[in-house]
């Protein structure tokens, strides 16, 4: 199913991207970094449903497979992270 890119930033897509990080960007024992990472749909859908880990399973009754494409669309269309080069206090 196609995602629905006018949703990026709904009140749907806004609990689950700030769960961990507003921006998929992993953190502190969170888990895998998601932003700008090229991993198939069906890999991204599975990892809600069936976790890996400590992540509670996402079933299609809380999360329908269409909130889940527009998650994915929301996470693919982040812009990626600066160059450290480009960060003051990173750069030295």
């Amino acid at each position: 199913m196609p995602p629905r890119a006018s949703r990026c930033g709904s009140p749907t897509a806004a609990p689950i991207a700030t769960a961990r990080s507003a921006r998929g960007g992993g953190g502190r024992a969170a888990g895998l970094r998601i932003a700008q990472q090229p991993i198939p749909f069906a890999a991204f859908r599975n990892q809600l449903r069936r976790p890996a880990d400590e992540m509670p399973p996402y079933v299609e009754a809380v999360l329908s497979d269409q909130d889940v494409a527009d998650i994915f669309a929301y996470i693919r269309a982040l812009p990626p992270p600066p160059d450290l080069k480009t960060i003051g206090i990173l750069a030295n």
